[in-house]
């Protein structure tokens, strides 16, 4: 069970909360605005891999888990209390991921920088979580 390696995903999530605090210090600096998005798109990509590996080290049938729709992953995780929300604030999280290649439209990095303090809640729920069970 030990792995899976949270220091990468730790060190992302990290690296985007010392980017927003930034950019919320600064909110018209398109450079810092450009970076915090960025880190959002790593740490959303690091927390979807590391999601599936976890629920592929605790399932009965890891085949099972490879085989599944994102969608499930996060239902299957949400009713195991493994992370705060069900699917419909995950598909806002990866409609957001999408959107991260057209930040350099305005109006789509605001509702990008928007759904990012409710992210890092979820990831670090989620990481201590993780941490928490590979320590028994």
């Amino acid at each position: 069970m030990n792995t899976i390696d949270l220091n990468l995903l730790n060190k992302a999530t990290l690296s985007l909360v010392k980017g927003q605090i930034r950019y919320n210090n600064n909110p018209f600096d398109d450079l810092l605005m450009d970076g915090v998005i960025h880190r959002f798109k790593v740490t959303y990509d690091l927390s979807h891999k590391i999601l599936k590996t976890y629920l592929g080290v605790i399932s009965e049938n890891p085949k099972q888990i490879n085989q599944m729709a994102f969608q499930n992953w996060i239902t299957l995780a949400h009713e195991s209390g493994i992370i705060l929300n069900d699917w419909s604030m995950w598909q806002k999280y990866r409609d957001q991921r999408s959107r991260t290649l057209y930040s350099f439209d305005l109006t789509i990095a605001n509702n990008v920088l928007s759904t990012i303090s409710d992210f890092i809640r979820e990831v670090e729920f989620f990481t201590l979580n993780v941490s928490g069970h590979l320590k028994r």
